[in-house]
C-alpha cells in the first residue's frame, strides 16, 4: 500500500509535536512494510490512502480530489480548545455561517474516513465545534517514542549545558500557548533552576520570558527530534514542566514518561485522560501553583 502524508506547508521552517507525529507516522508505516511519502513539490504518484495532520483549510482542496479519485482519507487531529461544549457549539454554528475556513475544516472532517484524535476529551470538543455529526473517530494516543528517552546518557546534557545542579525542564518553543513566562514566574518564586529547550517560533513572547528570566533561567535553544541531546536533557532532568494553557496530546510529556520524570502539566486541558496520576496538573494561570507543583 502507498500511502501520502501531508502537513503544515510550514512544518520544516517551524517544526513542532505535529511534524514530529508525521515523521513517527512515516517510519511505523514502512516498518510494517508499505510506501509513504510526505508530499512536497515533487510528489507526482497518488497513494492508495491519505493521511492529512491537523485542521487547516488549505487541505480541502487535496481532500476534495482524494473524494473525486475515491481515494480514503483519513485526519489526525492535532487540535484542542479549552472553551465549554456549549461555547463551542455557539462559536462553531458562527463561524460555518461566516467563515469559508472553517466550512473548508468542517468538509474535511466530514468526509473523512476516520478521524484521529488523541483522547475522548478532544472528540466532544471538535464535534461541535466544526459541526461534524459522524461517529468516525477513534482515539488513538500516537507517536512512538524512541527507546533511546529510557535509556539516555544525562552526562552528555550537562558537558553541554555546563552545570551538574538539579534543574526543571520545558521542552516547547517559546510561545503563549505553551505558558513558559508563568513556569518562569514559578521558578523564580522557588528558587530553581529552569532550562527551556524550544525555538523562538513568537519573538515578542521570547522577548517577554527573557526580560523576565532571573540568571537561573537558561534558554538552550532549539534541538532536532532526532539529537542525542534531547534525549539526554530529559534524564538529566530532575523534573519536566509543561503547563500549556492548552494541548491536545503533549509528546514531550509523553517523552518525560518513557524517561521516568516527574511531571507537570495543567488543568487547562484535562490531561488526567491521558496521564492519570503521573502528572501534577496545576491551573496554567497560576504561578504559585505551579510552582507548589
Amino acid at each position: 500500500m502507498r500511502i501520502l502524508l501531508v502537513g503544515r506547508y510550514d512544518g520544516g521552517l517551524i517544526p513542532g509535536g505535529a511534524e514530529v507525529q508525521l515523521n513517527a507516522t512515516k517510519a511505523l508505516i514502512e516498518s510494517a512494510g508499505h510506501e509513504a511519502e510526505i508530499v512536497g513539490a515533487t510528489t507526482s504518484q497518488w497513494g492508495d490512502l491519505v493521511h492529512f495532520f491537523g485542521p487547516y483549510d488549505y487541505y480541502w482542496s487535496m481532500a476534495s480530489l482524494c473524494i473525486e479519485r475515491k481515494i480514503p482519507y483519513v485526519v489526525s487531529s492535532i487540535w484542542y480548545q479549552t472553551n465549554s461544549i456549549s461555547a463551542l457549539t455557539f462559536r462553531g454554528k458562527i463561524k460555518k455561517a461566516t467563515h469559508p475556513g472553517h466550512r473548508k475544516v468542517h468538509k474535511l472532517f466530514k468526509n473523512a474516513e476516520q478521524v484521529i484524535v488523541p483522547m475522548n476529551a478532544v472528540t466532544q470538543r471538535l464535534k461541535p465545534f466544526f459541526q461534524v455529526d459522524h461517529d468516525r473517530f477513534s482515539a488513538i494516543p500516537s507517536s512512538p517514542v524512541s527507546a533511546e528517552f529510557a535509556s539516555a546518557d544525562p552526562q552528555l546534557f550537562r558537558e553541554a549545558i555546563g552545570f551538574q545542579d538539579d534543574f526543571v525542564l520545558c521542552v516547547a518553543n517559546l510561545h503563549e500557548r505553551k505558558n513558559q513566562l508563568n513556569l518562569i514566574r514559578a521558578m523564580s518564586q522557588i528558587g530553581k533552576r529552569l532550562v527551556i529547550i524550544g525555538n523562538d517560533v513568537d519573538p515578542a513572547y521570547a522577548n517577554q520570558c527573557r526580560s523576565l528570566a532571573t540568571k537561573r533561567i537558561t534558554f538552550f535553544g532549539g534541538l532536532d527530534h532526532s539529537d542525542p541531546l534531547l534525549p539526554s536533557a530529559y534524564a538529566a532532568a530532575r523534573v519536566v514542566a509543561m503547563p500549556s494553557v492548552f494541548e491536545d496530546y503533549l509528546i514531550a510529556g509523553i517523552e518525560a514518561g518513557v524517561a521516568g520524570k516527574p511531571l507537570v502539566l495543567s488543568s487547562n486541558w484535562h490531561p488526567k485522560e491521558l496521564y492519570q496520576h503521573y502528572a501534577e496538573t496545576p491551573h496554567a494561570h497560576s504561578p504559585s501553583q505551579i510552582a507548589q507543583a
